[in-house]
C-alpha cells in the first residue's frame, strides 16, 4: 500500500504515484499538474488553497482513490 497522501505531500510527488491519481486530480481540480513548474515544490496544502479548494476535502477525496 502507498504512503497517505498528507498536506505535505507535493503535487509532483502525488501525480507521480500513480495514473489513478493524476486523473483524480484533473477530475476534482480541473488543473493539469503534470507540466506545470511548479508542481516540484508546491504542497497539496498550498495548491489547494492558491486554486481555492478546501485542502482536507481534496485530501480526502484523493486518499480515497485507489491506486
Amino acid at each position: 500500500m502507498a504512503d497517505k497522501i498528507t498536506r505535505d505531500t507535493t503535487m509532483a510527488e502525488l501525480i507521480g504515484r500513480s495514473p489513478r491519481l493524476a486523473e483524480a486530480v484533473k477530475r476534482i481540480t480541473g488543473s493539469d499538474c503534470a507540466g506545470c513548474p511548479a508542481a516540484g515544490d508546491e504542497t497539496l496544502e498550498l495548491y489547494a488553497i492558491l486554486h481555492g479548494l478546501d485542502p482536507d476535502d481534496l485530501l480526502r477525496e484523493l486518499n480515497a482513490v485507489e491506486p
